[in-house]
């Protein structure tokens, strides 16, 4: 057997390699060092391999493959594997979704990093035998080019000219490597091998293209995939049902999970909120609501996390979060975290947090002198054009904050509005700026966006200080009851915008003016007739007189909750049920008895057509035994020589003590000399028997796993 050079697999790294630095410049780290390590490997193993056996390469490659995919998976191994139902066709959406709405640079998020590790990984075993195993390099060079390009085309940058000095150069290496020491073997199962793994590399790779939108509208939504953005008209008219998560609570209904807030408004619009910010594992700041005002101790557990984003999912008041790691950060004046290195895929946690519950009273003598100054922030347009007229006819009869905030979240709620997902897009003001909101009021038809916003800028121009959350509402009931507990399932569809004004002694207070999707929450703990009356304006009756409530502070003491959550650690891959890794395993074996199959499957059908008399297929089998056996022959013998050899060969006991039956084997060759050189029609004989008689002697090695038959000729 001919030793490998290292030369051709040190080529194959360098070329991929170069070929994937292109991606660098439209995803952010986090895929290519585990990328790199994954090819690595993978030549590495393909190296050693052949210096065993050929052929043993590309299975140590396939399993290197399937550690790198464990691995790299943001999920239990169970979804991995299929059982509880598939979980990569999901992540695989959610990395697509990612590139399709988002624009360079990207953020990879972990479905994202799955997705490129995974390709980049099936690219590495394709380049590799198709320079080093089929020695055609030429055709290696083929995808690695489009490798090269896509990014180039997507988003036109100088810099990929100086990749491209390295990636030449690393063709070129690839290509004088190869060499022409060695002949080319061909065959037409290393096509048809060529063409199926091409075709798999190329179902997989399609999500991990990148692409570049150049208008603000994504292609399509994401289900499991949320921008916090305040202009994400395509996520919050998402009509996807599929579960995000799943959440628990030791109180008696499910609470909203905001994720980000939004105060800051100029003539662009609403800005996500930013600031200092502190390991999420240290907690928030406490708590401090006034003295006379009831609070409860809320426990949130939250699990089966299939969200992709940056953001966590928090009920409001957060006190503190067990479950997730130190790269999450506290954004301590808005109560949310965030990270920029992970994602919420697959985590689960638990949140310790306070509800308070002021009573009608409280509320009405509650005022908002301490607010941030920049909560109060709106353009002189917005004050004095439409939105700010509206708003003062609205709360005309308003006493106290309080009953301004109620009054403009009863009149949105009123049968003069309309809860639709497209008239927005249809008439052209899917948006949150003021022209967008000034539109809505006119036709009086939008979804939360527009609800929240016209709530958020007209409250302002009656002073009070306001800002925007997006998050999710409360999620259904399952039915299921999980340690005493109902459990809730949030779907996509559920996500949602909503605004909090800032009173006093309490902090952020929640109130939902959208129509149909949301219910106002109530959460006052006054009697019926201590609720407030709806206020009359020139608008309709509203339609319901109860206002949505939900208080929610931004200061401190410390809350003493009722019960402690169990810190829930974060799914590991070493804690996999035994169940699935005997499943996996059991892949693994399949896959490498792969080989041994199909050549079983070969032998059959030269049999069949053996036992009909065709001694040219007849000799195909006895070549193709001979190449199991690892027995060396010449290309250019002939079929008298090699059975020369074969008698002679030192390893079938030599031509003493042959275990090789050598009639059959004369029979074999008398029989395809008269059909290749006598011109004559092939005789009818049955040829199978000698061919049974012949593998009686000639043993493949390696039990026949790895039959070299495969790829030689």
């Amino acid at each position: 057997m001919t030793r490998p050079r290292i030369l051709p697999h040190l080529a194959v790294l360098a070329s991929l390699v170069t070929a994937i630095l292109p991606l660098t410049t439209l995803l952010d780290s986090g895929w290519f060092g585990a990328s790199v390590s994954l090819v690595a490997v993978i030549v590495a193993v393909g190296y050693a391999g052949r210096w065993v056996r050929p052929g043993v390469g590309f299975g140590l490659q396939l399993v290197a493959l399937l550690i790198g995919v464990w691995w790299a998976y943001p999920g239990r191994l169970g979804d991995l594997v299929g059982l509880g139902g598939w979980g990569v066709p999901r992540v695989l959406e959610g990395a697509a979704a990612q590139i399709m709405t988002s624009v360079a640079p990207v953020d990879a998020g972990a479905p994202l990093r799955f997705a490129l590790v995974t390709a980049i990984g099936i690219l590495a075993i394709l380049i590799d035998a198709i320079a080093n195993s089929w020695r055609l390099p030429l055709v290696a060079a083929l995808p690695l080019a489009a490798v090269f390009i896509g990014p180039q085309l997507a988003v036109p940058q100088g810099d990929h000219l100086v990749y491209a000095v390295a990636f030449a150069i690393a063709l070129l290496l690839l290509i004088a490597a190869r060499g022409s020491r060695e002949p080319r073997r061909r065959s037409s199962l290393a096509a048809v091998a060529i063409v199926i793994v091409a075709a798999f590399a190329a179902v997989l790779a399609v999500p991990a293209i990148p692409f570049a939108p150049t208008s603000g509208v994504a292609l399509y939504a994401r289900p499991t995939s949320v921008n916090v953005s305040i202009d994400l008209g395509d996520d919050l008219r998402n009509r996807s049902n599929v579960e995000v998560l799943r959440v628990r609570t030791n109180l008696a209904a499910a609470p909203y999970l905001r994720l980000a807030t939004h105060t800051m408004f100029d003539d662009d619009g609403w800005h996500v909120d930013t600031g200092a910010s502190a390991p999420l594992v240290d907690g928030f700041d406490a708590v401090d609501i006034d003295d006379g005002i009831e609070t409860s101790a809320r426990t949130t557990w939250v699990d089966r996390v299939r969200l992709d984003t940056q953001y966590l999912p928090l009920p409001e008041n957060a006190v503190s979060v067990d479950g997730v790691g130190r790269e999450w950060q506290v954004m301590a004046e808005n109560r949310t975290a965030r990270t920029s290195t992970d994602s919420t895929q697959g985590l689960e946690y638990s949140v310790r947090s306070v509800e308070v519950v002021p009573t009608r009273a409280q509320f009405e003598n509650l005022r908002t002198g301490d607010a941030p100054d920049f909560a109060f922030d709106v353009t002189p347009e917005v004050a004095d054009g439409p939105i700010g007229q509206a708003a003062r006819s609205v709360t005309a009869e308003a006493r106290t904050p309080y009953d301004r905030a109620v009054a403009l979240q009863s009149w949105l709620r009123s049968t003069e509005f309309e809860y639709s997902l497209d008239t927005p897009v249809t008439d052209g003001f899917d948006g949150s700026d003021a022209e967008a909101i000034e539109a809505f009021l006119q036709v009086r038809e939008g979804y939360c966006v527009h609800f929240a916003s016209a709530f958020t800028l007209m409250a302002r121009t009656v002073g009070l200080p306001t800002r925007i959350a997006i998050g999710y509402l409360p999620g259904t009931s399952t039915g299921e009851r999980v340690e005493g507990r109902a459990a809730y399932s949030v779907t996509a569809d559920r996500l949602h915008a909503w605004p909090e004004v800032y009173f006093s002694d309490i902090g952020w207070t929640q109130f939902d003016p959208t129509p149909s999707v949301a219910q106002a929450q109530n959460v006052t703990s006054a009697d019926a007739e201590d609720q407030p009356e709806p206020v009359e304006t020139t608008a309709p009756e509203p339609e319901e007189a109860r206002p949505s409530v939900s208080p929610s502070a931004t200061a401190s003491a410390t809350p003493t909750p009722s019960e402690t959550a169990a810190p829930a650690a974060r799914p590991s891959h070493l804690d996999a049920d035994p169940w699935w890794i005997a499943l996996l395993a059991a892949g693994v074996l399949v896959l490498a008895a792969a080989p041994w199959g199909m050549r079983r499957a070969i032998r059959a059908r030269r049999m069949a057509a053996a036992a009909r008399g065709d001694a040219l297929a007849a000799w195909r089998e006895v070549v193709a035994m001979v190449d199991d056996a690892r027995i060396p022959r010449g290309r250019a013998l002939s079929e008298r020589a090699l059975a020369r050899a074969i008698l002679e060969d030192p390893r079938l006991g030599g031509p003493a003590a042959s275990r090789v039956d050598a009639a059959a084997l004369g029979a074999l060759v008398d029989a395809v000399e008269l059909a290749r050189y006598s011109g004559s029609a092939p005789g009818h004989e049955d040829l199978a028997p000698h061919l049974r008689a012949l593998s009686r002697g000639i043993r493949p090695a390696w039990w026949g796993l790895v039959p070299r038959s495969l790829w030689t000729r």
